[in-house]
């Protein structure tokens, strides 16, 4: 670990969005649209581990007193979360369609962004 976990966790976040744009591109039953589908998944696939991984490299860098409760709390938030965005997205696909998911797909993340923005204006990036 270099320490670039502020840089990975902007990289996953913008690779959800990009993954979801992607798909919002395929429009049909053609191969390109399934190849569209295909690398979208893998894409969203690498950027949610790599997201939970960025988020378990910083509960490991806590007081070993400290790291079951967070954990325990992250990884609860995690799933949780994770069950209210299918919930989320199902009812925006009856809604809107898959326009309607992809939306959410993007709305999301950036909405992580943006808090990240705001946590990395009070302190400086982390370098090693």
């Amino acid at each position: 670990d270099k320490g670039f976990s502020q840089l990975g966790t902007i990289v996953a976040m913008a690779s959800a969005i990009a993954a979801f744009v992607l798909s919002a591109f395929a429009h049909d039953s053609s191969w390109q649209g399934v190849g569209l589908i295909v690398v979208s998944a893998v894409v969203l696939d690498f950027a949610v581990s790599a997201n939970l991984v960025f988020g378990q490299r910083a509960i490991y860098g806590l007081a070993p007193e400290q790291r079951s409760r967070v954990n325990a709390i992250y990884f609860a938030t995690f799933f949780a979360s994770g069950a209210i965005s299918s919930a989320l997205s199902g009812w925006c696909y009856a809604r809107f369609g898959w326009a309607g998911v992809c939306v959410l797909g993007v709305a999301l993340p950036l909405a992580g962004l943006l808090y990240l923005a705001t946590d990395l204006r009070k302190r400086p990036v982390e370098v090693r």
